[in-house]
């Protein structure tokens, strides 16, 4: 016996979509209350870019799910970086 076919919908990928979070963004959402995200660029011989940490545990965040957290929202720009636009810390939002 075959069971009837029904349509899938198609699903948006996690990366594009604002309402779901991947395993490690999850997993530093989960761990961010009462923290703030943390960016420094790097450059030497072992890393190379933005490094990112909670502030004030210090435990490192994973790049892709900083990036992650940021791009969707959950955290918001601070806006004390250097120059206008550019930010060095990030807040939790309020949801």
């Amino acid at each position: 016996m075959t069971k009837p076919k029904t349509e899938k919908k198609p699903r948006v990928p996690i990366s594009q979509d604002a309402a779901r979070l991947s395993k490690a963004a999850t997993r530093a959402m989960a761990a961010s209350e009462g923290q703030r995200i943390c960016k420094q660029f790097m450059d030497d011989d072992r890393f190379s870019g933005p490094a990112f940490w909670f502030e004030p545990s210090g435990h490192r965040l994973p790049r892709e799910a900083a990036e992650e957290l940021i791009r969707k929202g959950r955290f918001l720009p601070v806006q004390d970086g250097l120059f206008a636009g550019d930010s060095q810390s990030f807040a939790r939002a309020h949801r």
